[in-house]
Parts: structure tokens; sequence; C-alpha cells
């Protein structure tokens, strides 16, 4: 099996649950049995190694004739030309990972699910027979490379830096990519980051990093016109034209727990409201303050909090994903006196000045998956893969993670 077809059966049956003819079944039997020689790593019976497909020539890459009749290539030179810009390298790795609770069995190539055994389902029967013999090749010259003590020395040796991990300070990365700094302050200019990182500081200066200054009453429309400012900050449409209540219920979530329904100039009915004590009998208060819906990487939260001293206003948004949002209703409702805290500010700060880190992640791995985390050095500001084209001082400066050693059971 050559990459273009392993990258084809990825493609085609990734993430999708489907019964094995016999042979399949054979095969998947065989491939256990023989990875079960080595020490599991996981959950799970969670095992993995590194294995390898070559590019192939041109006809491993797709059926010429099917594409010139389809219009996408126009000759054999085009053809071959995308053979060479899809497949450059002479070798493709994958990240073999096999899983088994019972008779329940996974395998996944680069962390996508290729093969999902459930023994309650049936289902029409497939035979992937070429592609169980492929890994079982492969996991067979893992063995013997480990029987003989040369796998771990193989791996450190030839497994490329674009399936690693690794991390390096943003200013440096910067530094050698003038590119990549210029791309990040296209959503937030430079003026603005200084003016977050100023006004961060003023609101910082309260106590427990609550800002200064307190709101003695709140009301619906005060909260509505509030939110209204950090929408004309953003100049989100239709903030020219349309009224506070009209931008909110164009942008917020609407699982607002009762909230438009109060007496919009009564600080009585907004009290009684904000202190029912539990918030789970009118909405999920995950979405109760989301002034901006959005996925859980994109949503902005507007929340209105209490003390002593009176009401206070919270944003929040994923702190190195898509904070510019956040970062400018931050700015104007510091502005406009407005007493207000951003979570996570120290972050946000660190990644807009550029003063963290970048993580790079493998070349199969997509740099949204991490905006959850992922990387063990809270530094970490933002995710990249490695270019294509690195340069030699990029990869000497990177601090690598170290690859998971891989033993045989038994094995000292």
């Amino acid at each position: 099996m050559y990459a273009p077809q392993i990258d084809n059966f990825k493609f085609n049956y990734g993430s999708k649950e489907y019964g094995l003819d016999k042979k399949s079944k054979e095969l998947l039997d065989r491939l256990y049995s023989l990875i079960s020689e080595i020490e599991p790593c996981g959950d799970d019976e969670r095992r993995t190694v590194w294995i390898r497909a070559a590019r192939g020539n041109p006809d491993d890459y797709g059926d010429f004739e099917m594409l010139l009749a389809d219009g996408d290539v126009e000759s054999r030179e085009q053809f071959e030309e995308n053979w060479r810009l899809d497949y450059p390298d002479e070798y493709y790795c994958y990240k073999l990972t096999t899983l088994q609770y019972r008779d329940w069995r996974t395998v996944a190539l680069n962390g996508e699910p290729v093969i999902q055994i459930d023994p309650k389902k049936n289902g029409w029967e497939r035979d992937i027979s070429d592609y169980l013999e492929w890994m079982i090749s492969e996991v067979e010259n893992v063995l013997d490379m480990m029987k003989k003590g040369e796998y771990t020395h193989y791996i450190l040796e030839n497994l490329p830096y674009k399936y690693r991990t690794g991390v390096i300070a943003t200013k440096e990365y910067w530094r050698l990519y003038p590119n990549a700094e210029a791309r990040h302050f296209e959503k937030l200019s430079r003026e603005e980051c200084t003016e977050f990182t100023n006004l961060l500081a003023k609101s910082m200066a309260g106590n427990d990093g609550k800002p200064l200054g307190r709101i003695k009453e709140m009301t619906l429309n005060k909260y509505l016109e509030i939110s209204k400012i950090g929408y004309d900050a953003n100049r989100l449409e239709g903030y020219e034209t349309k009224t506070p209540l009209e931008m909110y219920k164009r942008y917020a979530d609407g699982r607002d727990g009762g909230l438009l329904k109060l007496d919009s100039d009564s600080p009585k009915a907004f009290e009684e409201w904000y202190n029912i004590p539990d918030k789970w009998v009118i909405e999920n208060p995950s979405h109760l303050w989301e002034a901006i819906a959005g996925s859980s990487r994109t949503r902005l939260h507007l929340y209105v909090d209490k003390d002593e001293g009176g009401y206070f206003l919270t944003l929040s948004q994923n702190e190195f994903c898509c904070p510019e949002e956040a970062v400018r209703f931050f700015i104007a409702l510091s502005k406009s006196s407005v007493p207000v805290c951003i979570y996570n500010g120290i972050k946000i700060e660190k990644y807009l000045s550029g003063e963290g880190k970048t993580g790079i992640i493998p070349c199969f791995d997509e740099p949204w998956k991490y905006f959850y985390g992922g990387f063990d050095d809270r530094d970490v500001c933002e995710f990249i893969n490695l270019p294509d084209d690195p340069c030699e001082e990029l990869i000497e400066r990177i601090s690598w993670e170290n690859i998971p050693e891989v033993r045989l059971i038994g094995e000292q």
C-alpha cells in the first residue's frame, strides 16, 4: 500500500462504524495479536507505534483516465504535477493506535479512527484486507526492530519533525517568520493590544482581581446598553442603526433564563431575578450571559457579577483562539467607566503581545483542536503546524517534546 491509498482509506473510512468480511476479521485478529506483544501505554489496552508508507508513483496517486474524463486534470503532465505537489516526500508516517475494551476495538491512523468494531452492531461487511495487510507488515517490522533494540533509535533519527510536538517562544518564531507576526496583528492592531495591556493593569488594581468601582443598581436596559457598547466597538452589523435590544436579540444566544422578560427599567425586578438561587431552574447558565452566540471556541460571555459593593461585569472568550471581540468589549467598557474584568486576561495579554509561546503540533493535527489546551506548558498561547519548508534555525530553536518510548511486554 502507498501513502495516497492509505490517505484515501482514511478519508473514506474515518470515524465510521462498519462490519468486516471474514478475511478482514481474521487479519484484524492477527494485527491485535501482534501488537499485544507491546506494553500498553494507556487505558483500554492502548498501544501506539509509528509505521510508514512510500508515496509510490503517479499511478498509485489516482486514476488518470478517470480524472481526465471528469475534467479534474487536463493532461498527464498536470496529473503528475498534482502528485508531486500533494506527495513531495518519499515516505509518509502514520501513528498507528489500537484500543480494545472487551469486544470493542478501535484502530486509528494519525488520530483518526479508521476501524471501529462494536459487537452490538451489524452492518454491511467490507473488505479492507489490503489495508490490514499493510498494517500487519509494518507492525511486524516494528516488532523485529524492537527485539533487536533498534526501534527507539530509528524513530528518533528518522521521524520527520513535521510529525512531532514542540514549543518555541512566539517572538522567536516571529523573528524567523515576520509574516506570521503581521497576520497576528490583522485581527487586533498593535495599538489596540497596547491599550488592552494598559487598561488590564488598571482593572487588576482592584481587590482579588475584581475591577475598581461598582454599579449600584442594575436593570435590564442598563445591561443591554452596556452590551451595545461592546457591539459598537466590534462594529457588528447593524450597530449604527439598531437599538441595544435589537442588537442583543440579533447576537446573543437567546437562552437568557427569562432576562428579556423583566421590567426593563426596574432595579428590583433585576435583583429578584438575579438572586434566584439555582439558575439551572430557568436556563443552562453556560448560555445565560452569552452576549455573542457561537461555539465553545468563539462565543463571548458578558456576565453580571455582584458583591457587597454592587454589580460589575466579567467578560469571557477563548483566550488564544479568537479573543479579539472580548478585547474590544473590554477596552470600550473600560473607557466608558463600566467596572469590568476579563477572564484569563493575563493569558490573553501574553497572547496579544507575543510574550507567550507557540506550540508546534503534528502535521496531521488541526490547530483548532488544541484551543482547549493540550500542552503542559501553560505559557503556550497558540498552536501551529510546522511550516512546509521550515528553516534549519527554526527546527533548532524549537524545544521538541520527547517521543514516548515503546517497549515490549516484560522488557526492562
